[in-house]
């Protein structure tokens, strides 16, 4: 089986922290609130 052909469930994660300015935090914020589940869509 390709990678390709593989379902997004058997991949590994891949996991980012950032840091931030507060102009990248203006501008991406918003893009997480509208695409991210809600039940993820959490800043510790």
């Amino acid at each position: 089986m390709t990678s390709s052909a593989r379902s997004l469930d058997t991949l590994n994660p891949l996991v980012l922290t950032l840091k931030l300015d507060s102009i990248a935090f203006e501008i991406l914020n918003p893009l997480r609130q509208q695409h991210f589940p809600p039940k993820r869509n959490f800043l510790p």
